[in-house]
């Protein structure tokens, strides 16, 4: 499906919070990042709506909601919809969903109020591998089918139409082929070399840590772009997995860094390929040798 390009979810949104008194100004960066991180962990974004309504910002599927604001005196809160957490997270209260009480093991609410626990809610990465799991479970519900006419009336917007997840962007690297579903790290296919399938959900771990900033050059693509930036960035493997020739366990945060391209198609410009240390040390030589010639020649003239 083509992406709606026109529409920017980001200035609806900020529009939407600089009206609410109950929304301090200095939560909207954290209330933007809460739905930009719902959106990219979402593995229903054919079932999934957006909008935002006088009363509240809501990511939907069917009758319920994935992540919510909702300012109305009744259910009022940020709202992010789990799958049996195992951990908790100061200031939010963990209740059962009911209209999954007949699941087997039914679903969760991630509730807080006032919105004080926003950025820890958000910060923690064991929320979003829970809420991943819990948006392919609600699908199960009857009360996540059908609704669709009533949304597009309360002007919401299917989330396919407008985003597109950063980890199904096309790769080019052998270390960094993406992948909808998650597969065992090393499990191997043939595109146009002898790739690697990459784990998404270790990708998703490995941003949660280091974020999207280039570990190499500090580039960050939504700071560079703007919206059409965020999220964005290549994941590399330290050891890669054509040396390993086998089926392994990756550690998120040991065997993987947030790279951008240019700096990973640098790293991979011989084999064995560069180091990220070794990458950096090219990069600050020639920042370095930059500086003294735009020094040298104005002192030259002053002579």
């Amino acid at each position: 499906m083509a992406t709606e390009v026109s529409y920017s979810w980001e200035v609806d949104l900020r529009a939407w919070v600089r009206t609410k008194k109950l929304l301090p100004a200095e939560l909207t960066d954290g209330v933007c990042d809460l739905f930009a991180l719902a959106f990219e962990h979402t593995r229903c974004l054919e079932h999934a709506w957006f909008g935002v309504q006088q009363q509240s910002a809501s990511l939907v599927v069917g009758g319920i909601w994935l992540a919510a604001i909702n300012l109305a005196m009744s259910d009022r809160g940020v709202w992010l919809l789990l799958d049996q957490p195992d951990f908790a997270v100061a200031g939010v209260e963990l209740s059962p969903v009911k209209s999954t009480k007949r699941f087997a093991t039914p679903l969760t609410w991630a509730h807080c109020w006032p919105p004080d626990s926003l950025v820890a809610l958000i910060s923690t990465p064991a929320v979003w591998t829970s809420f991943a799991r819990a948006t392919e479970r609600i699908l199960e519900a009857p009360i996540a089918r059908g609704h669709e006419d009533l949304l597009r009336k309360r002007g919401k917007r299917r989330l396919a139409e407008f985003w597109r997840p950063s980890n199904t962007a096309q790769a080019i690297y052998p270390d960094d082929i993406p992948n909808d579903e998650v597969f065992p790290e090393g499990a191997s296919r043939q595109v146009s070399v002898n790739a690697y399938e990459r784990n998404s959900e270790a990708r998703r771990r490995c941003i949660a840590h280091y974020g999207t900033r280039c570990c190499v050059c500090k580039l960050d693509f939504a700071e560079m772009y703007g919206e059409i930036g965020r999220g964005f960035i290549h994941i590399h493997h330290l050891k890669p997995l054509s040396e390993v020739g086998h089926e392994y366990q990756v550690d998120p945060i040991a065997d993987l860094r947030p790279v951008c391209p240019n700096c990973h198609a640098m790293i991979h410009r011989r084999n064995p390929a560069y180091s990220i240390e070794e990458v950096r040390a090219a990069l600050q030589r020639m920042e370095m040798l930059c500086f003294s010639r735009t020094w040298r020649f104005p002192l030259i003239g002053l002579a």
